[in-house]
């Protein structure tokens, strides 16, 4: 992706990884922007592929929606798939969809919300 990077940079956008327990599952809360944090619950993460799940609250935070019934070649499909699905890179449309949010840049948005 040419208008998304993740780097350090205490100018940019801010995003933070938490793991812990909760038993709604793993998720991110954010603005959709770039800005928020991401959570990885452990039990989810002993039942699902780690990296799947922290690629695919990290696609929220960069603004992509749920696409729970997608096959497992989409991101966003989450734990639609079933556990079998380690997939963790955005499909083609996904990695559009991003390019396309974030043409102008980071662009902020007056609510955080929780996605799970």
């Amino acid at each position: 992706m040419s208008n998304v990077k993740l780097v350090e940079n205490a100018s940019a956008a801010t995003l933070d990884f938490y793991e812990g327990s909760d038993p709604s599952g793993s998720y991110a809360y954010t603005d959709g922007h770039g800005n928020g944090y991401v959570f990885i619950d452990y039990a989810q993460a002993e039942q699902y592929y780690t990296v799947r799940i922290t690629a695919h609250e990290t696609g929220h935070v960069l603004g992509l929606p749920d696409h729970y019934s997608g096959p497992c070649s989409e991101l966003m499909s989450g734990g639609g798939p079933g556990p079998s699905c380690t997939n963790a890179y955005p499909d083609g449309n996904e990695r559009a969809q991003v390019e396309q949010l974030w043409v102008n840049g980071k662009q902020a948005r007056a609510q955080m919300e929780r996605i799970d």
